[in-house]
């Protein structure tokens, strides 16, 4: 049986610390968290474990004016369990650097030596994800029919489906993604049908005998109608981003609790 005692200044030092707090905003559309907020004294036996290290999470629930929020308060050693709870929090469809991050926080035992290592995990998915999106600025700016039409589909699949949660090298991208976000495949195979259509224009316009002539409003409408479906894609997919939330998480672990 170990030895639970502790000594007075050992237990002066608990009683001193103060736990964090983070609220989330779960909202129909998005959850998202607000920032930390003032430090709150806690009651030390609420989460302090039998080796003196305050390892536990708290979570109340709260009503605001723009919908529910969670507040969640954490103490030193604890910063794995809440980040894997603001992941979890999050909506289901984020990036797969998300799902790894949150499975590996799972293994993570409490302690507050982890911290640096728990920074540098949420570090390297923000990145990942960040890079993602850089990936497809082509499209998330103002597109051109010629931007268009040099955009390589295959990449654009892959990144969506990082960005959805699903690997890469796990077999078909476009069934992995039919499987666990059918709406995003449709989405993705009437996105492929108009990029063929925009190409062929172009060929079409360079052809010397070409039988069909190509519209200015043809060509606006096509135009019109893939910035369309890509908006519908990006919407399914942004509130799944978690950069910032969760870099600004991390940038809140580097300071001390007291």
């Amino acid at each position: 049986m170990s030895d639970t005692s502790q000594t007075p200044s050992d237990e002066d030092d608990v009683l001193s610390l103060l736990a964090k707090t983070i609220i989330i905003d779960q909202n129909p559309d998005a959850n998202r968290f607000r920032g930390v907020g003032s430090l709150q004294p806690l009651e030390p036996t609420s989460f302090v474990d039998e080796h003196g290290i305050m390892n536990h999470v708290h979570i109340e629930p709260q009503r605001s004016r723009n919908g529910r929020t969670l507040e969640i308060w954490w103490g030193p050693g604890a910063e794995a369990r809440a980040a894997w709870l603001l992941i979890d929090r999050a909506p289901p469809i984020k990036h797969e650097a998300w799902t790894a991050t949150q499975q590996t926080l799972y293994g993570t035992p409490p302690h507050p030596n982890h911290t640096p290592a728990i920074i540098a995990l949420i570090d390297r998915a923000v990145l990942e994800e960040r890079r993602c999106w850089q990936e497809l600025d082509t499209l998330n700016s103002e597109p051109t029919l010629e931007s268009i039409a040099a955009v390589n589909m295959q990449a654009v699949l892959e990144h969506v489906c990082s960005l959805s949660g699903i690997a890469p090298g796990g077999g078909d991208p476009m069934l992995s993604l039919e499987k666990l976000h059918y709406e995003l495949s449709d989405d993705l195979v009437l996105l492929g049908r108009y990029h063929q259509r925009i190409k062929a224009l172009g060929c079409e316009s360079k052809a010397e005998h070409a039988v069909d002539v190509v519209t200015e409003a043809n060509a606006q409408r096509l135009l019109n109608r893939f910035k369309e479906i890509w908006a519908a894609i990006v919407g399914k997919l942004s509130p799944g981003q978690l950069a910032s939330e969760m870099e600004f998480y991390a940038h809140q672990m580097q300071w001390p609790c007291r």
